[in-house]
This record gives C-alpha cells, structure tokens and sequence, in this order.
C-alpha cells in the first residue's frame, strides 16, 4: 500500500510504500510504521485506540487513495528531512 505517514502532531509526514497483510478484525485498520526517510523498517496493523491521543485529529478518519493530480508528487513535505 501506499500511504501518507503522519510523523508529528503538526500533521508532518510523506507518502511510504510497504505492506502490512490483511486486515485481521474491524476497526483494526490503522498503521504504526517505523521508518527513516522512505525505508520503511517496519509497519504493525493497530487499532484507533492504540494511537496516542495528541495524535488522534491529525491522524483523521479517512483513507484518501494516493492521486498525483491531487497530492502532487510522493515527496515529503518537510524540508530538513
């Protein structure tokens, strides 16, 4: 999957490519990923209560599906990274 990955509560982050399997249960449908830069190191299936809380509105709840024509190229955002 490809998916923008949040890295601060100021809504920080870039779009990542990894795979994470299926969904094993509802409401399980959220990604904690460990990376640098874009090698994504690991990525774990979680649920919306494992977030911690100042994380939860920058997080949201929906899943945009990734258009170049909307977002633009998969490039961070931040540029000291």
């Amino acid at each position: 999957m490809t998916a923008y990955v949040r890295d601060n509560p100021f809504g920080g982050g870039e779009w990542l490519t990894f795979q994470v399997g299926m969904i094993p249960e509802a409401g399980q449908n959220y990604v904690y990923v460990q990376h640098k830069g874009s090698f994504v190191k690991n990525a774990t299936l979680i649920h919306r209560q494992a977030i911690p809380k100042n994380m939860r509105p920058v997080v949201g709840t929906e899943y945009f599906t990734y258009n170049y024509k909307t977002f633009g190229p998969k490039t961070t955002a931040n540029p000291f990274k």
